[in-house]
């Protein structure tokens, strides 16, 4: 069997290709520690999916994933890891993120992507998807057909979507938030006794103060002590 035989069902061949792709950069986002390179992953599993949709005859589906979830959503997750502000050390360790080792596998499952959608774009009109929808016996859903379902039957279900992420922003930004504020604030507390133990008279100098004031009593103890014995001793030869 040829080479070129392989590539006459362009949809089993673009499915299983993509499908391979989708698993193994959903593997790399749930295993690796960085949210950063995750979320990497994370746009190469998206555009596998867009792509399965796309031959599957659902076009407006693969628009979408790729325009939300691919575009915006991603968005979102970036901007949540940029009001986390995870700390220093977290920077410099993403500092690291432009690497040829982390750059490789994306690149590699990317590439895989653009070589399967560069072929089915070359196919022309010969391909359409007709062989998927006439095997799963399905129509190719419009843009039309997915508002109109959006907004009468799942509109609720939309919502409560949409505010479970709203939830999940809101409470990721707090936790985040308060974790940031105890280090900041354990920082600074220390940073405040330091100085205060070299530069604030109040505080650093205190028990000098103590210490003055404790050997100014007993000078004036002593002085008055010797000022009665003087007096005693001139008392007595005055008598003498």
């Amino acid at each position: 069997m040829s080479w070129l035989h392989w590539f006459d069902n362009t949809s089993l061949v673009g499915f299983y290709a993509l499908g391979l792709v989708a698993i193994i950069a959903s593997l790399r986002v749930i295993m690796l520690a960085n949210p950063v390179h995750a979320i990497l992953s994370m746009i190469v599993s998206l555009l596998a999916l867009a792509g399965i949709f796309f031959i599957l005859g659902a076009p407006f589906a693969g628009a979408l994933q790729v325009i939300v979830y691919a575009g915006a959503i991603l968005v979102l997750f970036v901007f949540v890891i940029m009001m986390l502000n995870l700390g220093v050390k977290n920077d410099e360790r993403e500092s690291l993120w432009l690497s040829s080792d982390v750059w490789a596998v994306p690149a590699a499952l990317s590439f895989v992507i653009a070589v399967v959608l560069v072929y089915m774009l070359s196919m022309g009109n010969s391909y359409q998807g007709e062989h998927v929808v006439t095997m799963v016996g399905a129509q190719t859903v419009s843009a039309k057909h997915v508002g109109i379902a959006l907004f009468t039957e799942y509109l609720l279900l939309v919502e409560v979507a949409a505010m479970l992420l709203l939830a999940a922003l809101v409470a990721a930004y707090h936790l985040g938030k308060k974790a940031l504020d105890d280090e900041n604030e354990s920082h600074t507390s220390r940073g405040a006794r330091g100085l205060n133990s070299e530069n604030n008279p109040l505080d650093s100098d205190s028990q000098g103060y103590h210490y003055q004031s404790i050997d100014a009593a007993k000078f004036k103890k002593q002085k008055g002590q010797g000022t009665h014995h003087q007096h005693k001793n001139l008392h007595n030869k005055e008598e003498s």
